[in-house]
């Protein structure tokens, strides 16, 4: 090999390695910016699970995912207190 061919092949690798740093970048932004949205939505529907609000799971991965995850959470904690509210009504009614 000659040192021209090694520097073109240094050259392409230095290239590449720029390339896919960068790409790595612009994920890591991109879940970042997410993963955001998805806490400053999970803060404000979390104050209004009672009436349905949902997270919203559009998209793909993990942040969608966690949506849904919490989305269920929030489908327990209504039924819970669906049944905890019949039971106060049942033990009223027992109690006249």
């Amino acid at each position: 090999m000659t040192s021209m061919t090694l520097i073109i092949i240094f050259s392409a690798a230095v290239t590449l390695s720029v390339i896919v740093v960068l790409l790595l970048v612009r994920a890591r932004h991109k879940l970042v910016k997410r993963v955001g949205k998805l806490n400053d939505e999970l803060i404000e529907v979390s104050g209004d699970v009672a009436v349905g609000r949902r997270l919203d799971e559009k998209g793909d991965g993990c942040v969608s995912d966690v949506a849904k995850t919490i989305n269920g959470l929030f489908d327990a904690i209504v039924e819970r207190d669906e049944e905890i509210q019949g039971r106060d009504q049942l033990f009223a009614d027992f109690s006249r």
